[in-house]
Protein backbone atom coordinates (compact mmCIF):
# COMPACT_ATOMS: atom_id res chain seq x y z
CA UNK A 1 0.00 0.00 0.00
CA UNK A 2 1.46 3.57 -0.59
CA UNK A 3 1.88 6.36 1.73
CA UNK A 4 -1.01 8.38 -0.46
CA UNK A 5 -3.07 5.10 0.45
CA UNK A 6 -2.02 4.94 3.34
CA UNK A 7 -3.51 9.14 3.87
CA UNK A 8 -6.05 8.39 2.32
CA UNK A 9 -6.94 5.35 4.69
CA UNK A 10 -6.43 7.82 7.55
CA UNK A 11 -8.62 10.43 6.48
CA UNK A 12 -11.49 7.86 5.86
CA UNK A 13 -11.03 6.87 9.76
CA UNK A 14 -10.95 10.41 10.89
CA UNK A 15 -13.99 10.73 9.11
CA UNK A 16 -15.76 7.56 10.39
CA UNK A 17 -14.99 8.69 13.87
CA UNK A 18 -15.83 12.05 14.19
CA UNK A 19 -19.51 11.48 11.95
CA UNK A 20 -20.23 8.95 14.92
CA UNK A 21 -19.19 11.07 17.62
CA UNK A 22 -21.31 14.11 16.09
CA UNK A 23 -24.30 11.56 15.83
CA UNK A 24 -23.81 10.69 19.69
CA UNK A 25 -23.28 14.50 20.67
CA UNK A 26 -26.07 15.40 19.05
CA UNK A 27 -25.61 19.09 18.82
CA UNK A 28 -21.75 18.54 18.76
CA UNK A 29 -19.57 17.40 16.41
CA UNK A 30 -15.44 16.58 15.61
CA UNK A 31 -16.03 16.98 11.51
CA UNK A 32 -17.70 20.04 9.89
CA UNK A 33 -16.82 20.30 5.83
CA UNK A 34 -17.12 23.91 4.69
CA UNK A 35 -18.36 24.00 1.00
CA UNK A 36 -18.61 27.00 -1.43
CA UNK A 37 -16.93 29.86 -3.64
CA UNK A 38 -13.92 32.20 -2.14
CA UNK A 39 -15.44 35.53 -3.71
CA UNK A 40 -12.61 38.70 -3.95
CA UNK A 41 -14.13 41.86 -5.31
CA UNK A 42 -17.37 40.16 -5.98
CA UNK A 43 -15.29 38.02 -8.14
CA UNK A 44 -14.47 33.90 -7.76
CA UNK A 45 -10.59 33.82 -6.57
CA UNK A 46 -8.26 31.00 -7.43
CA UNK A 47 -5.32 29.92 -5.79
CA UNK A 48 -6.53 31.72 -2.46
CA UNK A 49 -5.25 29.67 0.49
CA UNK A 50 -7.80 29.15 3.24
CA UNK A 51 -7.24 28.87 6.61
CA UNK A 52 -9.95 28.30 9.39
CA UNK A 53 -10.26 28.98 13.33
CA UNK A 54 -13.25 28.92 15.17
CA UNK A 55 -13.82 29.93 18.97
CA UNK A 56 -13.37 27.24 21.10
CA UNK A 57 -10.03 26.92 20.18
CA UNK A 58 -9.56 23.42 18.88
CA UNK A 59 -7.11 23.02 16.18
CA UNK A 60 -8.57 20.66 13.13
CA UNK A 61 -6.14 17.92 11.66
CA UNK A 62 -6.35 19.89 8.33
CA UNK A 63 -5.15 23.11 8.92
CA UNK A 64 -6.13 25.08 5.43
CA UNK A 65 -7.20 24.45 1.82
CA UNK A 66 -6.99 26.12 -1.40
CA UNK A 67 -9.34 27.19 -3.81
CA UNK A 68 -9.62 26.10 -7.17
CA UNK A 69 -9.41 27.62 -10.77
CA UNK A 70 -13.28 28.35 -10.58
CA UNK A 71 -13.20 30.05 -7.00
CA UNK A 72 -15.15 27.11 -5.17
CA UNK A 73 -13.69 25.33 -1.94
CA UNK A 74 -14.16 22.92 -0.05
CA UNK A 75 -12.34 23.28 4.00
CA UNK A 76 -13.08 19.92 5.92
CA UNK A 77 -12.05 20.54 9.91
CA UNK A 78 -11.27 17.39 11.28
CA UNK A 79 -10.02 17.09 14.96
CA UNK A 80 -9.73 14.35 17.48
CA UNK A 81 -8.95 16.39 20.72
CA UNK A 82 -12.70 18.03 20.76
CA UNK A 83 -15.83 18.92 19.53
CA UNK A 84 -17.62 21.86 18.47
CA UNK A 85 -20.94 22.74 19.53
CA UNK A 86 -24.09 24.97 17.83
CA UNK A 87 -23.14 28.51 18.89
CA UNK A 88 -19.29 28.13 18.32
CA UNK A 89 -17.98 30.45 15.39
CA UNK A 90 -15.48 29.63 12.46
CA UNK A 91 -13.70 32.92 11.28
CA UNK A 92 -11.51 31.77 7.91
CA UNK A 93 -8.02 33.75 6.47
CA UNK A 94 -7.71 34.02 2.90
CA UNK A 95 -4.24 34.54 1.99
CA UNK A 96 -3.33 35.10 -1.91
CA UNK A 97 0.09 34.28 -3.77
CA UNK A 98 1.61 37.23 -2.67
CA UNK A 99 1.11 36.92 1.15
CA UNK A 100 -1.29 39.60 1.32
CA UNK A 101 -3.85 38.12 4.08
CA UNK A 102 -7.59 39.03 4.89
CA UNK A 103 -10.42 37.97 7.26
CA UNK A 104 -13.65 36.71 6.80
CA UNK A 105 -16.44 37.73 9.16
CA UNK A 106 -16.96 34.80 11.97
CA UNK A 107 -19.79 32.18 11.14
CA UNK A 108 -21.56 30.78 13.98
CA UNK A 109 -22.40 26.79 13.47
CA UNK A 110 -26.75 25.91 13.58
CA UNK A 111 -27.77 22.57 15.13
CA UNK A 112 -28.39 21.96 11.57
CA UNK A 113 -24.51 22.25 10.89
CA UNK A 114 -23.54 20.14 13.83
CA UNK A 115 -25.80 17.30 12.63
CA UNK A 116 -25.64 14.37 9.30
CA UNK A 117 -24.10 14.93 7.27
CA UNK A 118 -22.32 18.14 9.02
CA UNK A 119 -21.74 19.84 5.91
CA UNK A 120 -21.77 24.36 5.44
CA UNK A 121 -22.76 26.26 2.41
CA UNK A 122 -20.64 29.06 2.93
CA UNK A 123 -19.23 31.40 0.63
CA UNK A 124 -15.47 33.23 1.74
CA UNK A 125 -15.60 36.80 1.25
CA UNK A 126 -12.86 39.13 3.30
CA UNK A 127 -13.97 41.87 5.47
CA UNK A 128 -13.24 44.97 3.96
CA UNK A 129 -13.41 48.52 6.55
CA UNK A 130 -16.56 48.76 8.27
CA UNK A 131 -17.85 47.66 11.40
CA UNK A 132 -19.89 44.18 12.19
CA UNK A 133 -21.61 42.71 15.23
CA UNK A 134 -23.11 39.20 16.39
CA UNK A 135 -24.66 38.10 19.47
CA UNK A 136 -23.20 35.15 21.18
CA UNK A 137 -27.07 33.64 21.55
CA UNK A 138 -29.33 33.87 18.87
CA UNK A 139 -32.15 33.93 21.18
CA UNK A 140 -32.78 34.24 25.16
CA UNK A 141 -35.68 34.70 27.81
CA UNK A 142 -37.23 37.95 27.76
CA UNK A 143 -36.83 37.20 31.68
CA UNK A 144 -35.41 40.51 33.20
CA UNK A 145 -32.08 38.71 34.15
CA UNK A 146 -30.68 36.53 31.09
CA UNK A 147 -28.00 38.25 28.99
CA UNK A 148 -25.79 37.28 26.04
CA UNK A 149 -22.47 39.16 25.07
CA UNK A 150 -22.38 41.48 21.94
CA UNK A 151 -18.83 41.38 19.87
CA UNK A 152 -18.31 44.23 17.36
CA UNK A 153 -15.64 43.70 15.20
CA UNK A 154 -13.88 47.45 13.47
CA UNK A 155 -12.08 47.15 10.65
CA UNK A 156 -9.60 49.47 8.45
CA UNK A 157 -9.13 50.36 4.80
CA UNK A 158 -6.60 46.60 4.53
CA UNK A 159 -9.58 45.01 6.47
CA UNK A 160 -6.97 44.88 9.30
CA UNK A 161 -8.75 44.62 12.46
CA UNK A 162 -8.89 48.07 14.46
CA UNK A 163 -8.00 49.14 18.49
CA UNK A 164 -8.81 52.30 19.86
CA UNK A 165 -12.20 53.22 18.38
CA UNK A 166 -15.19 54.51 20.67
CA UNK A 167 -17.89 51.78 19.56
CA UNK A 168 -21.26 52.44 21.18
CA UNK A 169 -23.65 49.36 21.64
CA UNK A 170 -27.23 50.03 22.19
CA UNK A 171 -30.85 47.62 22.16
CA UNK A 172 -34.09 48.83 21.54
CA UNK A 173 -35.25 46.32 23.79
CA UNK A 174 -33.26 45.46 27.33
CA UNK A 175 -30.34 46.88 28.36
CA UNK A 176 -26.05 47.19 27.51
CA UNK A 177 -23.52 47.47 29.61
CA UNK A 178 -20.62 49.45 29.30
CA UNK A 179 -18.50 48.29 25.81
CA UNK A 180 -15.12 46.82 26.20
CA UNK A 181 -12.12 47.67 23.66
CA UNK A 182 -10.75 43.89 23.75
CA UNK A 183 -7.65 45.39 21.86
CA UNK A 184 -7.44 43.18 18.96
CA UNK A 185 -10.04 45.37 16.99
CA UNK A 186 -13.19 43.71 18.66
CA UNK A 187 -15.38 45.28 21.22
CA UNK A 188 -17.75 43.29 23.67
CA UNK A 189 -20.69 44.80 25.94
CA UNK A 190 -22.99 42.13 27.89
CA UNK A 191 -27.05 42.35 26.97
CA UNK A 192 -29.34 41.98 29.49
CA UNK A 193 -33.23 40.94 28.26
CA UNK A 194 -36.01 42.77 29.10
CA UNK A 195 -38.60 41.65 31.64
CA UNK A 196 -41.99 41.21 28.81
CA UNK A 197 -45.03 39.70 29.25
CA UNK A 198 -45.05 38.00 25.80
CA UNK A 199 -47.54 35.77 24.17
CA UNK A 200 -44.93 34.74 21.27
CA UNK A 201 -41.63 35.57 20.20
CA UNK A 202 -40.09 39.28 20.23
CA UNK A 203 -37.45 40.61 18.40
CA UNK A 204 -34.76 43.33 20.15
CA UNK A 205 -32.53 45.11 17.60
CA UNK A 206 -28.74 45.53 18.57
CA UNK A 207 -26.53 48.29 17.23
CA UNK A 208 -23.00 48.92 17.08
CA UNK A 209 -21.77 52.45 16.48
CA UNK A 210 -18.09 53.21 15.33
CA UNK A 211 -16.90 56.91 15.59
CA UNK A 212 -13.81 56.88 13.50
CA UNK A 213 -15.79 55.38 10.83
CA UNK A 214 -18.95 57.13 11.29
CA UNK A 215 -21.00 53.36 10.47
CA UNK A 216 -23.72 51.63 12.33
CA UNK A 217 -24.07 47.62 12.52
CA UNK A 218 -27.23 45.78 13.16
CA UNK A 219 -27.98 42.47 14.53
CA UNK A 220 -30.97 40.90 16.26
CA UNK A 221 -32.26 39.05 19.61
CA UNK A 222 -34.77 36.83 19.45
CA UNK A 223 -36.61 37.10 22.84
CA UNK A 224 -38.64 33.78 23.79
CA UNK A 225 -41.83 34.01 26.27
CA UNK A 226 -41.26 33.51 30.28
CA UNK A 227 -44.43 32.23 32.31
CA UNK A 228 -45.60 34.77 34.45
CA UNK A 229 -46.32 33.61 38.08
CA UNK A 230 -49.03 34.87 40.20
CA UNK A 231 -49.28 34.00 43.59
CA UNK A 232 -52.59 35.42 46.23
CA UNK A 233 -52.13 35.83 50.19
CA UNK A 234 -54.78 37.15 52.66
CA UNK A 235 -54.06 37.61 55.96
CA UNK A 236 -56.08 36.98 58.20
CA UNK A 237 -58.05 35.11 55.81
CA UNK A 238 -61.00 34.07 58.40
CA UNK A 239 -63.63 36.41 59.47
CA UNK A 240 -66.84 36.38 61.86
CA UNK A 241 -70.06 37.50 60.04
CA UNK A 242 -70.82 39.80 63.89
CA UNK A 243 -67.60 41.47 63.77
CA UNK A 244 -66.35 42.98 60.35
CA UNK A 245 -62.55 42.85 60.04
CA UNK A 246 -59.71 43.68 57.70
CA UNK A 247 -57.29 41.50 55.87
CA UNK A 248 -53.76 42.48 54.32
CA UNK A 249 -53.87 40.82 50.61
CA UNK A 250 -50.60 40.68 48.89
CA UNK A 251 -50.17 40.03 45.34
CA UNK A 252 -46.68 38.95 44.04
CA UNK A 253 -45.84 39.08 40.19
CA UNK A 254 -42.51 36.45 39.28
CA UNK A 255 -40.99 36.11 35.89
CA UNK A 256 -38.06 34.58 36.25
CA UNK A 257 -37.86 36.87 39.30
CA UNK A 258 -39.86 39.90 40.65
CA UNK A 259 -41.99 41.96 38.73
CA UNK A 260 -42.37 45.31 39.03
CA UNK A 261 -44.40 47.02 36.46
CA UNK A 262 -47.05 45.27 36.28
CA UNK A 263 -50.51 46.65 36.37
CA UNK A 264 -52.41 44.41 39.12
CA UNK A 265 -56.48 44.15 39.60
CA UNK A 266 -58.99 42.35 42.09
CA UNK A 267 -61.59 41.06 41.67
CA UNK A 268 -64.69 42.71 43.39
CA UNK A 269 -65.32 40.34 46.38
CA UNK A 270 -68.90 39.05 46.62
CA UNK A 271 -68.99 39.84 50.57
CA UNK A 272 -67.27 42.78 52.07
CA UNK A 273 -65.28 45.32 49.95
CA UNK A 274 -61.64 45.34 48.66
CA UNK A 275 -59.78 48.89 48.70
CA UNK A 276 -57.28 50.32 45.81
CA UNK A 277 -53.97 48.10 45.04
CA UNK A 278 -50.34 49.55 45.71
CA UNK A 279 -47.18 48.70 43.89
CA UNK A 280 -44.69 47.93 46.02
CA UNK A 281 -42.24 48.43 43.97
CA UNK A 282 -40.54 45.11 44.70
CA UNK A 283 -42.54 42.96 42.53
CA UNK A 284 -45.59 42.69 45.34
CA UNK A 285 -48.73 44.19 45.14
CA UNK A 286 -51.47 45.16 48.14
CA UNK A 287 -54.38 45.88 48.89
CA UNK A 288 -56.95 45.90 51.95
CA UNK A 289 -60.17 43.60 52.26
CA UNK A 290 -62.63 44.71 54.34
CA UNK A 291 -65.12 41.68 55.70
CA UNK A 292 -68.98 41.95 55.27
CA UNK A 293 -71.93 40.84 57.39
CA UNK A 294 -72.68 37.96 55.85
CA UNK A 295 -71.67 33.98 56.37
CA UNK A 296 -70.05 32.54 53.36
CA UNK A 297 -66.89 31.61 50.99
CA UNK A 298 -65.20 34.33 49.36
CA UNK A 299 -63.04 34.46 46.14
CA UNK A 300 -60.32 36.99 45.74
CA UNK A 301 -58.80 36.85 41.97
CA UNK A 302 -56.00 38.85 41.26
CA UNK A 303 -55.18 39.76 37.79
CA UNK A 304 -51.64 40.82 36.31
CA UNK A 305 -53.38 42.96 33.40
CA UNK A 306 -50.29 42.66 31.04
CA UNK A 307 -49.37 39.11 31.34
CA UNK A 308 -52.98 38.14 31.56
CA UNK A 309 -51.85 36.05 34.64
CA UNK A 310 -54.55 35.20 37.27
CA UNK A 311 -54.67 33.89 40.77
CA UNK A 312 -57.16 33.19 43.61
CA UNK A 313 -57.41 32.85 47.57
CA UNK A 314 -60.26 32.32 49.40
CA UNK A 315 -61.46 33.98 52.49
CA UNK A 316 -63.95 32.32 55.20
CA UNK A 317 -66.38 33.95 57.10
CA UNK A 318 -68.61 32.40 59.50
CA UNK A 319 -71.47 33.19 61.44
CA UNK A 320 -70.20 31.33 64.37
CA UNK A 321 -67.04 29.25 66.10
CA UNK A 322 -67.44 25.45 65.17
CA UNK A 323 -69.55 23.52 67.95
CA UNK A 324 -70.04 20.16 66.40
CA UNK A 325 -68.44 17.57 63.67
CA UNK A 326 -70.04 15.48 61.84
CA UNK A 327 -68.32 12.13 60.35
CA UNK A 328 -69.53 9.87 58.02
CA UNK A 329 -67.49 7.59 55.81
CA UNK A 330 -68.30 5.57 52.13
CA UNK A 331 -68.08 3.31 52.65
CA UNK A 332 -68.40 1.85 56.29
CA UNK A 333 -67.69 -1.74 55.70
CA UNK A 334 -63.66 -2.44 54.33
CA UNK A 335 -61.64 -5.28 53.03
CA UNK A 336 -57.94 -5.35 54.57
CA UNK A 337 -55.89 -2.43 52.92
CA UNK A 338 -59.41 -0.89 51.26
CA UNK A 339 -60.13 3.02 51.49
CA UNK A 340 -63.12 4.56 52.39
CA UNK A 341 -63.91 8.17 51.60
CA UNK A 342 -63.95 10.22 55.51
CA UNK A 343 -66.75 13.33 55.16
CA UNK A 344 -66.43 15.54 58.05
CA UNK A 345 -69.24 18.20 58.56
CA UNK A 346 -68.39 21.12 60.84
CA UNK A 347 -71.44 23.84 62.26
CA UNK A 348 -71.55 26.13 64.96
CA UNK A 349 -74.57 25.81 67.77
CA UNK A 350 -76.81 27.14 65.26
CA UNK A 351 -76.50 24.58 62.79
CA UNK A 352 -74.28 26.83 60.18
CA UNK A 353 -71.65 25.78 58.50
CA UNK A 354 -68.34 26.62 59.44
CA UNK A 355 -65.77 27.13 56.90
CA UNK A 356 -61.63 27.47 57.09
CA UNK A 357 -61.05 24.92 59.40
CA UNK A 358 -58.09 22.53 59.95
CA UNK A 359 -58.75 19.21 60.91
CA UNK A 360 -57.12 16.38 62.22
CA UNK A 361 -58.23 12.52 62.28
CA UNK A 362 -57.12 9.64 64.64
CA UNK A 363 -57.60 6.01 64.14
CA UNK A 364 -58.28 3.34 66.75
CA UNK A 365 -56.66 0.24 64.60
CA UNK A 366 -53.86 1.35 62.51
CA UNK A 367 -55.12 3.06 59.27
CA UNK A 368 -54.39 6.16 57.99
CA UNK A 369 -56.37 9.48 56.68
CA UNK A 370 -54.62 12.29 54.13
CA UNK A 371 -55.37 15.58 55.02
CA UNK A 372 -58.49 17.16 54.91
CA UNK A 373 -59.50 19.46 52.11
CA UNK A 374 -62.19 21.87 52.32
CA UNK A 375 -65.14 20.74 49.90
CA UNK A 376 -65.25 23.79 46.65
CA UNK A 377 -69.09 23.49 46.38
CA UNK A 378 -70.52 22.98 49.97
CA UNK A 379 -69.35 25.35 52.84
CA UNK A 380 -68.38 23.54 56.11
CA UNK A 381 -67.69 20.44 54.40
CA UNK A 382 -63.90 18.51 54.33
CA UNK A 383 -63.20 15.17 52.90
CA UNK A 384 -60.17 12.99 53.07
CA UNK A 385 -59.09 9.26 52.27
CA UNK A 386 -58.91 6.33 54.51
CA UNK A 387 -56.80 3.54 53.88
CA UNK A 388 -57.28 0.11 55.91
CA UNK A 389 -54.46 -1.79 57.75
CA UNK A 390 -53.83 -5.12 56.63
CA UNK A 391 -56.27 -6.99 58.63
CA UNK A 392 -56.25 -10.74 59.86
CA UNK A 393 -59.60 -10.91 61.42
CA UNK A 394 -62.68 -8.97 61.30
CA UNK A 395 -62.76 -6.26 63.59
CA UNK A 396 -63.77 -2.22 63.78
CA UNK A 397 -61.66 1.03 62.89
CA UNK A 398 -62.71 4.25 64.91
CA UNK A 399 -61.85 7.22 63.17
CA UNK A 400 -62.20 10.67 65.65
CA UNK A 401 -61.55 13.72 63.47
CA UNK A 402 -61.10 16.87 65.88
CA UNK A 403 -61.21 20.99 65.27
CA UNK A 404 -59.80 22.16 68.10
CA UNK A 405 -61.44 21.00 71.37
CA UNK A 406 -64.34 19.55 69.02
CA UNK A 407 -64.23 16.35 68.01
CA UNK A 408 -66.42 13.52 66.08
CA UNK A 409 -66.53 10.09 65.22
CA UNK A 410 -67.60 6.95 62.86
CA UNK A 411 -66.74 3.27 63.42
CA UNK A 412 -65.81 1.46 60.60
CA UNK A 413 -66.11 -2.74 59.78
CA UNK A 414 -63.25 -4.46 58.68
CA UNK A 415 -62.86 -7.76 56.86
CA UNK A 416 -59.93 -9.97 56.09
CA UNK A 417 -61.02 -10.36 52.55
CA UNK A 418 -58.56 -9.49 50.00
CA UNK A 419 -60.00 -6.71 47.81
CA UNK A 420 -59.58 -7.47 44.27
CA UNK A 421 -56.68 -4.72 42.33
CA UNK A 422 -56.86 -3.36 38.64
CA UNK A 423 -54.28 -1.53 36.86
CA UNK A 424 -56.21 -0.13 34.07
CA UNK A 425 -59.85 0.63 34.91
CA UNK A 426 -62.86 2.30 32.62
CA UNK A 427 -65.37 4.29 34.13
CA UNK A 428 -68.50 4.38 31.74
CA UNK A 429 -71.95 6.21 32.18
CA UNK A 430 -74.66 8.88 31.14
CA UNK A 431 -75.49 11.40 33.01
CA UNK A 432 -79.25 12.54 32.81
CA UNK A 433 -80.54 16.15 33.61
CA UNK A 434 -83.41 16.48 36.66
CA UNK A 435 -86.23 14.29 35.03
CA UNK A 436 -83.86 11.32 34.73
CA UNK A 437 -84.44 10.79 31.16
CA UNK A 438 -83.13 13.56 28.89
CA UNK A 439 -79.43 13.33 28.26
CA UNK A 440 -77.44 15.97 29.60
CA UNK A 441 -75.09 16.89 26.55
CA UNK A 442 -71.51 18.41 26.47
CA UNK A 443 -71.29 18.47 30.27
CA UNK A 444 -67.96 18.28 31.62
CA UNK A 445 -67.65 15.16 34.40
CA UNK A 446 -65.00 14.34 37.29
CA UNK A 447 -64.53 11.02 38.10
CA UNK A 448 -62.43 10.29 41.32
CA UNK A 449 -62.04 6.82 42.33
CA UNK A 450 -59.63 6.33 45.77
CA UNK A 451 -57.16 8.85 45.43
CA UNK A 452 -57.30 9.04 41.39
CA UNK A 453 -58.96 11.57 39.38
CA UNK A 454 -60.11 11.78 35.43
CA UNK A 455 -61.79 13.84 33.50
CA UNK A 456 -64.44 13.61 30.66
CA UNK A 457 -67.08 15.39 28.71
CA UNK A 458 -70.53 13.63 27.79
CA UNK A 459 -71.02 13.31 23.83
CA UNK A 460 -74.38 14.26 22.34
CA UNK A 461 -76.19 11.23 24.43
CA UNK A 462 -74.90 12.06 27.68
CA UNK A 463 -72.00 9.30 27.32
CA UNK A 464 -69.10 9.36 29.06
CA UNK A 465 -65.96 7.33 29.47
CA UNK A 466 -62.77 7.72 31.00
CA UNK A 467 -59.66 5.72 31.60
CA UNK A 468 -57.70 5.36 34.49
CA UNK A 469 -53.90 3.55 33.70
CA UNK A 470 -50.96 3.51 36.42
CA UNK A 471 -48.48 1.12 37.02
CA UNK A 472 -49.34 0.65 40.27
CA UNK A 473 -52.96 -0.69 41.09
CA UNK A 474 -54.79 2.28 40.57
CA UNK A 475 -58.22 1.07 42.28
CA UNK A 476 -59.30 -2.08 44.42
CA UNK A 477 -62.52 -3.58 46.05
CA UNK A 478 -63.93 -0.95 48.18
CA UNK A 479 -62.97 2.18 46.92
CA UNK A 480 -65.13 4.87 46.82
CA UNK A 481 -66.07 6.14 43.66
CA UNK A 482 -67.06 10.12 43.26
CA UNK A 483 -68.66 11.91 40.41
CA UNK A 484 -69.20 15.69 40.05
CA UNK A 485 -70.95 16.91 36.84
CA UNK A 486 -70.27 20.59 35.93
CA UNK A 487 -73.47 22.03 33.72
CA UNK A 488 -72.97 24.40 30.99
CA UNK A 489 -73.39 27.40 33.52
CA UNK A 490 -70.74 26.43 35.23
CA UNK A 491 -73.23 24.82 38.34
CA UNK A 492 -71.89 21.40 39.79
CA UNK A 493 -73.57 18.58 40.79
CA UNK A 494 -72.60 15.63 43.25
CA UNK A 495 -70.68 14.11 44.33
CA UNK A 496 -72.60 11.76 43.73
CA UNK A 497 -70.69 8.59 45.86
CA UNK A 498 -70.28 4.76 45.35
CA UNK A 499 -68.38 2.15 45.78
CA UNK A 500 -66.35 -0.85 43.50
CA UNK A 501 -67.78 -4.13 44.18
CA UNK A 502 -64.88 -7.08 43.86
CA UNK A 503 -67.31 -8.71 41.71
CA UNK A 504 -67.57 -5.54 39.41
CA UNK A 505 -63.95 -5.64 38.98
CA UNK A 506 -63.74 -9.26 38.30
CA UNK A 507 -60.94 -11.32 37.73
CA UNK A 508 -58.59 -8.09 38.42
CA UNK A 509 -55.82 -6.75 36.09
CA UNK A 510 -58.52 -4.50 33.79
CA UNK A 511 -62.44 -4.06 34.12
CA UNK A 512 -64.90 -1.57 32.91
CA UNK A 513 -67.79 0.20 35.24
CA UNK A 514 -70.94 1.93 34.75
CA UNK A 515 -71.91 4.48 36.89
CA UNK A 516 -74.84 6.46 35.41
CA UNK A 517 -75.86 9.74 37.18
CA UNK A 518 -78.83 11.84 37.38
CA UNK A 519 -78.17 15.78 37.95
CA UNK A 520 -80.56 18.71 39.26
CA UNK A 521 -80.05 20.51 35.63
CA UNK A 522 -83.60 21.67 35.43
CA UNK A 523 -85.12 20.22 32.62
CA UNK A 524 -85.21 22.52 29.39
CA UNK A 525 -89.13 24.29 28.93
CA UNK A 526 -90.43 23.41 25.80
CA UNK A 527 -92.41 25.41 23.24
CA UNK A 528 -94.77 24.26 20.59
CA UNK A 529 -95.89 26.62 17.53
CA UNK A 530 -99.76 26.10 17.85
CA UNK A 531 -101.39 25.54 20.56
CA UNK A 532 -105.22 24.45 21.22
CA UNK A 533 -106.80 25.39 24.24
CA UNK A 534 -110.58 23.52 25.13
CA UNK A 535 -112.73 22.85 28.00
CA UNK A 536 -116.08 23.09 29.68
CA UNK A 537 -117.02 26.18 31.84
CA UNK A 538 -119.51 24.81 34.70
CA UNK A 539 -122.31 26.96 36.92
CA UNK A 540 -121.08 27.30 40.67
CA UNK A 541 -123.20 23.74 41.24
CA UNK A 542 -120.03 22.41 39.18
CA UNK A 543 -122.16 20.22 37.57
CA UNK A 544 -124.30 22.43 35.01
CA UNK A 545 -123.03 23.86 32.07
CA UNK A 546 -122.67 27.46 31.47
CA UNK A 547 -123.88 28.02 28.10
CA UNK A 548 -123.61 31.76 26.40
CA UNK A 549 -120.32 32.58 28.93
CA UNK A 550 -117.31 34.85 27.59
CA UNK A 551 -113.89 33.23 27.80
CA UNK A 552 -111.01 34.94 27.65
CA UNK A 553 -107.63 32.50 26.97
CA UNK A 554 -104.17 34.02 27.58
CA UNK A 555 -101.42 32.58 26.63
CA UNK A 556 -98.13 33.93 28.58
CA UNK A 557 -98.76 37.54 27.91
CA UNK A 558 -101.03 37.06 24.60
CA UNK A 559 -104.54 37.46 25.45
CA UNK A 560 -106.44 35.10 22.26
CA UNK A 561 -109.63 36.67 21.35
CA UNK A 562 -112.77 36.01 23.24
CA UNK A 563 -114.98 33.15 22.70
CA UNK A 564 -118.23 31.81 23.90
CA UNK A 565 -119.74 28.64 25.52
CA UNK A 566 -121.84 26.37 23.42
CA UNK A 567 -125.47 25.22 25.01
CA UNK A 568 -122.54 22.30 26.40
CA UNK A 569 -120.45 25.01 27.79
CA UNK A 570 -117.57 23.77 25.45
CA UNK A 571 -114.87 26.28 24.41
CA UNK A 572 -111.90 26.06 22.16
CA UNK A 573 -108.99 28.65 21.38
CA UNK A 574 -106.24 27.86 19.10
CA UNK A 575 -102.78 29.77 19.38
CA UNK A 576 -100.19 29.71 16.65
CA UNK A 577 -97.05 30.94 16.53
CA UNK A 578 -95.89 31.31 20.25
Amino acid sequence: MSSKQLVYLFMVLVVCCSVAGGIAHGQSTGTVTFKGTVLIDDSPAPGITITGANSAGIAGLIGSAESREDGSYTYGWLSFSGVVSAGDTFTFTLTDSEGNSQETAPYTLTAADTAVPFTVDLDLVPVSAGITVQSGLSAIPADGTSTSTITAMVRDDSGNPTAGDTVTISADKGTVGTTTDNGDGTYSATYTAPSLALAATDTAQISAASAQLGETAMTSITLTPVPTTVTVTVEPNIFSADTPGDGMVTISVDRAGPVADETVTISAPSIGTIGAVTNNGDGTYSATYTSGGLAGRVTLTATATQANESASAIITINAGSPATVTVSAVPTELSSTGSSTITAMVSDSSGNEVGGQSLIASTSSGGTVTAFTESATRFGSYSATYTAPVVDAEGTETITVTVGTISGETTLQLTPVPPVEVSILNVEGTVFIADGETAAAGVDVEIMVGSNTAMATTDADGYFVTFLDLLAPVARGGDPVSIVVTDANDGTHGPYTSVLSNDELGEGGTATVRRDVTTAIPVPPRSVNVLVVNGVVYTIDGETPAEGVSVVVTVGSNALPMTTTDTNGFFERTAVGL
